[in-house]
């Protein structure tokens, strides 16, 4: 026969797994909603889309991405009149960092006027400039980044999108 403690205990151990398997499904939903989204960008990756080059200090990627571009089935699409630069190539201070804001958000009016709403961005910089550069673009356009890894056969791997 039950008593009121058997119960309590027995409720204490069904509100823990009843918790205990709500978090494992939301973290499980979690990442089936970021592979979804990954597949739905890998699927069509050039519609409305622009490219975005950052080439600050003492890389210049430019030539690097263009072929990266053109060997990729759905990238070689995308025409260069939608692939824009934002270089400044030697040493950076904090001098430079307004002209370099300055020079971005020109081009990110020239993306906006050609109706671009997705941007493919690839960049070498320091990450305290690569941390403006983000939330510069983050609130108006969706940001994929793309980071460059020498151990891999692509070279370039799609990291994720830039979130809010």
């Amino acid at each position: 026969m039950m008593d009121w403690g058997n119960v309590n205990k027995l409720s204490c151990i069904i509100t823990i797994v009843t918790a205990a398997i709500s978090f494992v499904a939301g973290i499980k939903l979690h990442k089936l909603k970021k592979w979804i989204e990954y597949r739905k960008i890998l699927k069509n990756p050039s519609k409305n889309a622009g490219v975005l080059i950052v080439s600050i200090g003492k890389n210049d990627i430019e030539n690097q991405v263009k072929f990266w571009l053109s060997q990729r089935k759905y990238y070689k699409d995308i025409s260069s009149e939608y692939i824009f630069k934002l270089e400044k190539i030697g040493d950076i201070s904090s001098i430079d960092i307004g002209n370099i804001i300055n020079n971005l958000r020109n081009k990110k009016i020239k993306l906006q006027q050609k109706g671009i709403c997705k941007i493919h961005l690839f960049i070498a910089a320091p990450v305290s400039i690569s941390t403006m550069i983000g939330a510069e673009l983050s609130n108006d356009f969706n940001v994929l980044v793309y980071q460059y890894n020498v151990n891999s056969e692509k070279k370039y791997e799609f990291w994720g999108q830039l979130q809010r």
